[in-house]
Protein backbone atom coordinates (compact mmCIF):
# COMPACT_ATOMS: atom_id res chain seq x y z
CA UNK A 1 0.00 0.00 0.00
CA UNK A 2 2.72 2.49 0.99
CA UNK A 3 5.27 3.10 -1.80
CA UNK A 4 8.67 1.53 -0.99
CA UNK A 5 10.46 4.89 -1.05
CA UNK A 6 8.13 6.17 1.68
CA UNK A 7 8.39 3.01 3.77
CA UNK A 8 12.19 2.98 3.77
CA UNK A 9 12.58 6.60 4.92
CA UNK A 10 10.01 6.64 7.72
CA UNK A 11 10.52 5.72 11.36
CA UNK A 12 8.33 2.73 12.18
CA UNK A 13 6.37 3.31 15.39
CA UNK A 14 4.65 0.30 16.94
CA UNK A 15 1.48 1.53 18.61
CA UNK A 16 -0.51 0.08 21.47
CA UNK A 17 -4.07 0.86 22.52
CA UNK A 18 -4.32 4.30 24.13
CA UNK A 19 -0.80 5.39 23.21
CA UNK A 20 -0.47 9.12 22.47
CA UNK A 21 1.72 10.07 19.51
CA UNK A 22 3.49 13.44 19.85
CA UNK A 23 2.61 15.81 17.02
CA UNK A 24 6.09 17.26 16.81
CA UNK A 25 9.66 16.07 17.08
CA UNK A 26 11.79 18.68 18.80
CA UNK A 27 9.34 21.38 17.79
CA UNK A 28 9.42 20.36 14.12
CA UNK A 29 6.37 19.46 12.06
CA UNK A 30 5.78 15.75 11.56
CA UNK A 31 3.87 13.55 9.14
CA UNK A 32 2.27 10.22 10.02
CA UNK A 33 1.32 7.47 7.58
CA UNK A 34 -0.95 4.86 9.14
CA UNK A 35 0.10 1.35 8.11
CA UNK A 36 -1.79 -0.95 10.47
CA UNK A 37 -3.71 0.87 13.18
CA UNK A 38 -6.61 3.16 13.88
CA UNK A 39 -5.79 6.59 15.28
CA UNK A 40 -7.99 9.28 16.75
CA UNK A 41 -7.17 12.95 16.19
CA UNK A 42 -8.45 14.65 19.33
CA UNK A 43 -8.60 18.26 20.51
CA UNK A 44 -8.83 19.32 24.14
CA UNK A 45 -11.03 22.40 24.35
CA UNK A 46 -11.37 24.93 27.20
CA UNK A 47 -12.87 23.37 30.30
CA UNK A 48 -10.92 20.14 29.58
CA UNK A 49 -13.58 19.06 27.08
CA UNK A 50 -12.12 16.44 24.73
CA UNK A 51 -13.45 16.27 21.20
CA UNK A 52 -12.63 13.52 18.71
CA UNK A 53 -12.19 15.21 15.35
CA UNK A 54 -11.41 12.39 12.96
CA UNK A 55 -10.43 8.75 12.77
CA UNK A 56 -7.41 7.73 10.74
CA UNK A 57 -7.38 4.29 9.17
CA UNK A 58 -4.68 2.25 7.39
CA UNK A 59 -3.45 4.20 4.37
CA UNK A 60 -4.33 7.61 5.83
CA UNK A 61 -1.85 10.47 6.18
CA UNK A 62 -1.74 13.13 8.89
CA UNK A 63 0.44 16.26 9.05
CA UNK A 64 0.81 17.99 12.39
CA UNK A 65 0.08 21.22 10.49
CA UNK A 66 -3.51 19.91 10.08
CA UNK A 67 -4.04 20.66 13.80
CA UNK A 68 -5.51 24.10 14.60
CA UNK A 69 -2.85 26.49 15.92
CA UNK A 70 -2.83 27.09 19.66
CA UNK A 71 -4.97 24.05 20.46
CA UNK A 72 -4.15 21.06 22.60
CA UNK A 73 -4.19 18.44 19.85
CA UNK A 74 -3.24 14.79 20.12
CA UNK A 75 -3.11 11.64 18.05
CA UNK A 76 -4.18 8.63 20.09
CA UNK A 77 -3.77 5.01 18.96
CA UNK A 78 -7.10 3.23 19.30
CA UNK A 79 -5.58 -0.10 18.30
CA UNK A 80 -2.17 -1.65 18.33
CA UNK A 81 -0.40 -1.47 15.01
CA UNK A 82 2.21 0.38 12.99
CA UNK A 83 2.59 4.01 11.97
CA UNK A 84 5.35 5.55 9.87
CA UNK A 85 6.57 8.89 11.22
CA UNK A 86 8.58 11.50 9.29
CA UNK A 87 10.02 14.91 9.93
CA UNK A 88 8.18 17.17 7.51
CA UNK A 89 11.34 18.34 5.71
CA UNK A 90 12.26 14.70 4.94
CA UNK A 91 8.73 13.90 3.82
CA UNK A 92 8.59 17.02 1.65
CA UNK A 93 11.84 16.04 -0.10
CA UNK A 94 10.43 12.57 -0.75
CA UNK A 95 7.31 14.08 -2.32
CA UNK A 96 9.38 16.30 -4.60
CA UNK A 97 11.65 13.48 -5.79
CA UNK A 98 9.25 10.52 -5.98
CA UNK A 99 6.16 10.66 -8.19
CA UNK A 100 4.83 7.51 -6.47
CA UNK A 101 5.14 9.13 -3.02
CA UNK A 102 3.48 12.36 -4.28
CA UNK A 103 0.64 10.38 -5.86
CA UNK A 104 0.15 8.36 -2.66
CA UNK A 105 -0.01 11.51 -0.51
CA UNK A 106 -2.39 13.34 -2.87
CA UNK A 107 -4.76 10.36 -3.13
CA UNK A 108 -4.70 9.70 0.63
CA UNK A 109 -5.54 13.32 1.49
CA UNK A 110 -8.27 13.48 -1.19
CA UNK A 111 -9.80 10.21 0.06
CA UNK A 112 -9.77 11.47 3.66
CA UNK A 113 -11.35 14.81 2.67
CA UNK A 114 -14.12 13.02 0.74
CA UNK A 115 -14.75 10.64 3.65
CA UNK A 116 -14.98 13.54 6.08
CA UNK A 117 -17.35 15.51 3.83
CA UNK A 118 -19.68 12.51 3.52
CA UNK A 119 -19.50 11.96 7.28
CA UNK A 120 -20.34 15.59 8.07
CA UNK A 121 -23.25 15.60 5.64
CA UNK A 122 -24.67 12.42 7.18
CA UNK A 123 -24.14 13.46 10.78
CA UNK A 124 -25.72 16.87 10.22
CA UNK A 125 -29.11 15.33 9.45
CA UNK A 126 -29.26 12.44 11.93
CA UNK A 127 -30.30 12.07 15.56
CA UNK A 128 -27.96 10.53 18.15
CA UNK A 129 -29.05 6.90 17.58
CA UNK A 130 -28.67 7.27 13.83
CA UNK A 131 -25.25 8.88 14.27
CA UNK A 132 -24.14 5.91 16.37
CA UNK A 133 -25.29 3.41 13.73
CA UNK A 134 -23.57 5.50 11.03
CA UNK A 135 -20.35 5.55 13.07
CA UNK A 136 -20.44 1.77 13.61
CA UNK A 137 -21.08 1.14 9.92
CA UNK A 138 -18.23 3.48 8.95
CA UNK A 139 -15.92 1.76 11.42
CA UNK A 140 -16.90 -1.68 10.12
CA UNK A 141 -16.32 -0.54 6.54
CA UNK A 142 -12.75 0.48 7.31
CA UNK A 143 -11.54 -2.05 9.86
CA UNK A 144 -14.16 -4.80 9.94
CA UNK A 145 -13.86 -8.28 8.57
CA UNK A 146 -16.42 -10.24 6.60
CA UNK A 147 -18.56 -12.39 8.92
CA UNK A 148 -19.29 -16.03 8.22
CA UNK A 149 -22.38 -16.47 6.02
CA UNK A 150 -23.28 -12.77 6.33
CA UNK A 151 -25.12 -13.23 9.64
CA UNK A 152 -23.98 -9.92 11.12
CA UNK A 153 -24.47 -8.10 7.82
CA UNK A 154 -28.10 -9.14 7.54
CA UNK A 155 -28.83 -7.95 11.11
CA UNK A 156 -26.99 -4.72 10.41
CA UNK A 157 -28.97 -4.16 7.21
CA UNK A 158 -32.27 -4.79 8.97
CA UNK A 159 -31.35 -2.37 11.77
CA UNK A 160 -30.20 0.23 9.25
CA UNK A 161 -33.44 -0.15 7.26
CA UNK A 162 -35.24 1.63 10.10
CA UNK A 163 -33.47 4.83 9.01
CA UNK A 164 -33.72 5.43 5.25
CA UNK A 165 -31.10 8.18 5.39
CA UNK A 166 -28.37 5.67 6.32
CA UNK A 167 -29.53 2.55 4.53
CA UNK A 168 -29.28 3.97 1.02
Amino acid sequence: MVPPELAEHGTLVHTRHGQPLPLSLGGEETVFVVRVSTLLFRLTLPGNLRQGITLLYPGDVFRSAFAPPGSAAHLIALTSGEVLRYRFDTFSRLLSTSPAARNYFDLAVARQAARQAIHLAAVGQLDSSQRMVTFLMELATHIGSRPRRGAWCSRCRSAAAKWPSISA
